[in-house]
């Protein structure tokens, strides 16, 4: 369990005091937004989504966002984008790993 955060990235006290929740779809946001190196406690580990913005196709994206996921031990049961939405369906193999 990870702690909660609100939509600004802040904990969530909305109950008076910190609430837990599953990290998940956290964790995958993060390693998406972050670039590789920008995490300096996890150096290999990013996807950088805003660098691939104006690439010709989704599929390097895609490949490294699956791969990226994987290295996390996150399963990957599929990923893709739909009406400009990108669409994750993951979860961690290992509980160990969150």
């Amino acid at each position: 369990m990870d702690i909660r955060f609100d939509s600004t990235g802040d904990i969530d006290f909305t109950e008076g005091d910190i609430s837990f929740n599953d990290g998940t779809s956290q964790h995958i946001t993060d390693l998406m937004a972050q670039a590789k190196g920008e995490n300096k406690l996890s150096p290999i580990h990013g996807v950088g989504a805003r660098d691939y913005l104006l690439s010709e196709g989704a599929g390097d994206f895609l490949r490294d966002s699956r791969m990226q996921m994987q290295k996390l031990g996150l399963k990957v049961s599929s990923i893709k984008l739909e009406n400009s939405q990108l669409l994750i369906d993951a979860s961690y193999v290992n509980t160990e790993n969150r």
